[in-house]
C-alpha cells in the first residue's frame, strides 16, 4: 500500500526484536479481528469439550451448536484480548503480515519466558509517541 493510505493514518507499524529477529507489528486488519472471533469461539468449544465428558450425546450436540453460532460481542472482543492467550493470539496476527512463515506455536515458544509487560509494552509501542494508551477498540460481530 502507499504511504498515505488509509492504514498509514490509522497509525503506524512498530519493529519489535524477539528471540534475536526483527519483527513488525503491523497494524491489525478487519481479518485480524475476524480471525480473533473466530478464536474465541474455538476457545470456548474446547473449553466445553473438557467439560462435557459425562453430558449425553445429543445434550453436548446441542451445546456445540450453540456455542459455534453465537456472536461474539465487542466486550467479549476486549475481554479476551486483555489475557496473555488473547494478547499472543494478536500479536501473532500482526506479525504474520510481514512474517507469514511464523506459526502461533513458535511465537508462544519465544515468549514462554517473558513477564506480561513484554506483551504490554509490545501494545503500548502502536500508539504514537506521547499519547496515551486507549484500550483495545474491537469490531462488532455482524451475524
Amino acid at each position: 500500500m502507499v504511504d498515505d493510505s488509509l492504514d498509514k493514518a490509522l497509525g503506524r507499524d512498530v519493529e519489535v526484536e524477539l528471540g534475536g529477529k526483527m519483527y513488525t507489528m503491523a497494524q491489525l486488519t478487519l481479518g485480524d479481528w475476524r480471525a480473533f472471533r473466530g478464536w474465541i469461539r474455538s476457545r470456548r468449544i474446547r473449553d466445553f469439550a473438557l467439560y462435557a465428558k459425562d453430558l449425553a450425546a445429543d445434550e453436548k450436540q446441542r451445546v456445540l451448536v450453540e456455542l459455534s453460532s453465537q456472536t461474539i460481542s465487542e466486550q467479549d472482543q476486549v475481554s479476551e484480548f486483555i489475557t496473555p492467550e488473547g494478547m499472543i493470539f494478536m500479536l501473532w496476527r500482526s506479525f504474520k503480515h510481514g512474517s507469514p512463515d511464523l506459526t502461533l506455536e513458535k511465537l508462544e515458544s519465544m515468549l514462554e519466558d517473558e513477564d506480561i509487560s513484554v506483551l504490554n509494552a509490545m501494545f503500548e509501542g502502536l500508539n504514537t509517541e506521547g499519547e496515551e494508551s486507549p484500550p483495545p477498540k474491537a469490531v462488532e460481530e455482524t451475524a
